[in-house]
């Protein structure tokens, strides 16, 4: 991490974490689609982004790091969760949206779009409904049509 230049850093952690960021890094979209954990993103998901330091580098007369510029496309970024709130509490109340654009930087995505299907956390509202197909078929329509223009 601490070499600068735009050629990514490597992880000592030997597993599938570079076929997930070659992958990304190829990608015209990325999709993340999870549920919202003690107001945040779940922790896995927090693991795969601080696997991100690959993207930076972090000298030691340096202060902070800064993200190396590793000339990728202009990505969309897709974030859809669930939880038991409703959606208009999700900007309100999680860093969902934040820990996602921490993820996103690095990755070189500018656009990103947010989903949210609330209330999945009683008895009654746990099957998929038609509102809940009508914002996924808005989500495929958004990714398709940024393919597309791309």
């Amino acid at each position: 991490m601490k070499n600068p230049g735009n050629a990514l850093g490597t992880c000592h952690i030997n597993d599938e974490m570079d076929v997930i960021i070659k992958s990304a890094l190829s990608a015209k979209s990325v999709v993340l689609v999870t549920p919202i954990n003690c107001y945040d993103l779940p922790s896995i998901v927090r693991v795969m982004l601080e696997r991100m330091g690959v993207f930076c580098y972090w000298g030691d007369e340096m202060y902070a790091p800064k993200v190396r510029d590793v000339g990728t496309n202009v990505l969309l970024g897709v974030l859809i969760t669930t939880s038991a709130m409703p959606g208009i509490m999700v900007p309100l109340t999680t860093g969902a949206r934040k820990s996602f654009r921490l993820f996103a930087k690095p990755l070189g995505i500018k656009k990103i779009r947010y989903y949210h299907l609330g209330f999945k956390g009683r008895k009654i509202d746990r099957s998929f409904t038609s509102k809940d197909e009508k914002k996924i078929q808005a989500v495929a329509k958004v990714i398709c049509n940024t393919r597309r223009s791309l």
